[in-house]
């Protein structure tokens, strides 16, 4: 469980950018100027967490391509048809959109599978790939929890009548175990500190959150 230097440094930034994001969004919550830098925060944790990948290969990124297409498309016949997830609409803050859905909501759909990916792999590498994924798309249903009353606050999205219906959490738990089982049974298993740290980082971010929106 050891950690090698470079590792240590891409950690390091990340845990950088996350609390310097926190702390100010503590201090100044929606009002923040750091909430407009949402889209550039996480392009810089994927390229961090690709980086801290023992193996980069083409496949990866090519794996990592189909995911972000895929939660992109979904994500675009949401919003068009309120089915999937529920009658929801993004704001402006999340950058430029394509058909009324954010461009960067499929790198984060991206992001947050593989990191969700290497920890499972990280913690249970003995486990048949199939609990694996089940394991795994129940701590992005739980990530998602706290993501979303945070998200509407700081208007990254919006639910009608701002009550978030069950069938999102059926949705992300659905959408994400297929990510994550081709993951499991079309990469071999690796070992990526920078991508757990990274999933430990959100769930401190959007705790925290929760617990200053809550009060």
């Amino acid at each position: 469980m050891g950690m090698d230097q470079r590792s240590f440094v891409l950690i390091a930034i990340l845990v950088i950018l996350y609390f310097v994001g926190l702390g100010s969004l503590l201090i100044s919550g929606e009002n923040s100027p750091i909430v407009f830098l949402t889209p550039l925060n996480l392009l810089i944790s994927f390229i961090l967490v690709f980086l801290g990948d023992p193996f980069k290969e083409p496949r990866l990124l090519l794996i990592l391509a189909g995911i972000f297409l895929a939660g992109l498309g979904v994500e675009i016949a949401g919003v068009a048809t309120g089915e999937i997830f529920g009658s929801y609409s993004y704001g402006n803050t999340l950058g430029p959109k394509i058909l009324g859905t954010p461009w960067i909501i499929g790198v984060n759909w991206a992001l947050l599978t593989y990191c969700t990916y290497c920890t499972i792999e990280l913690f249970f590498s003995n486990w048949r790939k199939s609990i694996k994924a089940v394991y795994g798309s129940l701590t992005l249903v739980l990530l998602d929890f706290l993501i979303e009353p945070i998200a509407m606050q700081l208007g990254f999205w919006s639910w009608q009548d701002d009550i978030i219906p069950q069938q999102n959490y059926v949705a992300w738990a659905l959408l994400s175990l297929v990510f994550l089982h081709t993951l499991f049974y079309l990469l071999k298993p690796r070992t990526n500190k920078v991508a757990y740290s990274l999933l430990i980082l959100q769930f401190i971010f959007f705790g925290v959150l929760n617990l200053k929106y809550l009060n």
